[in-house]
């Protein structure tokens, strides 16, 4: 229902809809105790689908998650959808 923008200087978007859906831009965290002022159990907790760009100081923290590649080619982008233990 919400029109989505990128969350680089909110951190955090949330979009409602049949499923609702999070967004997190991890770009500016750079210390682990800034994830709890995020209160990103409680988003991952919720029932919405949670996209995170920048996650690598979020993964040690997660059981499962998948990573999607993009990759350019030309002017074409290919997305591929690897699971959490896969190299991107």
């Amino acid at each position: 229902e919400d029109e989505a923008v990128s969350p680089s200087f909110a951190i955090v978007h949330q979009y409602r809809g049949a499923l609702p859906v999070n967004h997190l831009d991890l770009y500016r965290i750079h210390d682990e105790r800034e994830l709890d002022q995020l209160g990103w159990e409680e988003l991952l907790d919720c029932g919405a689908v949670t996209f995170i760009e920048w996650p690598q100081i979020l993964e040690v923290h997660l059981e499962n998650f998948y990573k999607i590649r993009i990759e350019l080619q030309g002017e074409k982008r290919i997305f591929s959808l690897l699971s959490f233990n896969e190299k991107i």
